[in-house]
């Protein structure tokens, strides 16, 4: 997340129950929108255990459902 109030961000994942892990951009070293050259927002980026890119998409999408069906899958399969 680029929010700049960390601690608003932290309270929303934890209100809403987010299934998977938030990272918040200024706690970061090394920004993750230069990293993964982003140009818009919102994108997303699903990492997988590889760390590598499981899938990337921008706009809204069924993100819970999309982190699910990729943490169901056998390691070593892109998840």
């Amino acid at each position: 997340s680029v929010d700049g109030d960390v601690a608003q961000l932290k309270r929303f994942v934890q209100q809403v129950g987010l299934p998977y892990a938030v990272i918040a951009e200024s706690e970061l070293a090394e920004p993750l929108t230069s990293r993964y050259r982003v140009r818009g927002i919102p994108v997303t980026y699903i990492i997988g255990r590889d760390g590598r890119i499981a899938a990337r998409f921008v706009g809204a999408s069924d993100l819970v459902g999309v982190v699910r069906r990729i943490l169901e899958r056998p390691a070593g399969t892109g998840g």
